[in-house]
């Protein structure tokens, strides 16, 4: 099972590298939805 895991990060790492997006683009987009989703409790 934890081979299932590292497959998918290496293959959301390859999606981020195709797409061009980077890990600056991508922190912040988690930390808007994060804080987005903490609100509504």
């Amino acid at each position: 099972m934890e081979d299932f895991g590292i497959d998918v990060l290496m293959y959301y790492n390859d999606v981020l590298l195709c797409y061009g997006i980077s890990t600056e683009e991508l922190k912040k987009s988690y930390i808007g939805k994060f804080e987005k989703n903490m609100k509504r409790w």
